[in-house]
């Protein structure tokens, strides 16, 4: 396996090349790593065509505000880190958010709990919709890869911690995707039309979950406050 970097609008990606026999390329991408499976030789054109990737998901056209910033369901908010005598404060009106340095658990504890408050009326909304009696259970935990999954075995949904940030189009997207999966295991047809029945524009949003992946990865408050 070889390793290249390439820069884009003073964004740095690290590419992991894999060479394989099929014609086809692969592409995953994870955070500010790019892994690649294909059976190009021309490093050149590999990079042509991530590049050619990067553009289809817009990653190079990310809104600095959502990179600098904390997102709360997808607004930006300043954050200020430093000593206060009350362990965290939010002014919503002028979107300012000041954390005591020693308090960031507790803040994101406040985080955690919005979420999960959140989540559980969406999970509720969506187990009526998709007539689920059993209604699975929730936990929320910081997670490097996934902003969600469902355990069968446990009847219990997991969303990212990190999903706070998100807007909450993409939320519901998420919590749907996973619900669905109390009935049908795998990603075939069928758990595909569910979606798309409830999320017309479901291939948008993963590309949008993409681009916010690349936000999370590179924006260094939030990687400061989940210790990433």
């Amino acid at each position: 396996m070889s390793r290249e970097v390439i820069k884009l609008n003073n964004l740095e990606f690290n590419l992991e090349i894999k060479k394989v026999k099929s014609k086809n390329l692969y592409v995953e991408i994870k955070g500010d790593r790019i892994i690649i499976k294909t059976n190009l030789l021309d490093i050149n054109k590999i990079k042509e065509k991530v590049i050619d990737i990067l553009d289809k998901y817009k990653i190079t056209e990310i809104n600095k505000d959502y990179i600098e910033k904390l997102s709360i369901f997808g607004v930006p908010y300043k954050l200020i880190i430093k000593n206060i005598r009350r362990k965290y404060l939010i002014n919503g009106a002028r979107k300012i958010i000041i954390v005591n340095f020693e308090n960031k658990k507790d803040f994101c504890n406040y985080l955690n709990k919005t979420l999960y408050k959140y989540t559980k009326n969406i999970i509720n909304k969506y187990s009526k919709e998709l007539n689920i009696i059993n209604i699975p259970s929730i936990e929320i935990k910081t997670m490097k890869t996934r902003y969600g999954y469902y355990n069968i075995k446990d009847n219990k949904i997991t969303i990212n911690s990190l999903s706070i940030v998100l807007p909450r189009k993409l939320i519901n997207f998420i919590i749907f995707h996973e619900l669905v999966h109390y009935y049908i295991y795998d990603h075939e047809k069928i758990f595909k039309n569910i979606i798309k029945k409830k999320f017309r524009e479901s291939r948008e949003l993963e590309s949008e979950l993409k681009r916010w992946s690349f936000i999370i990865f590179y924006n260094e408050l939030i990687r400061d406050l989940f210790d990433l």
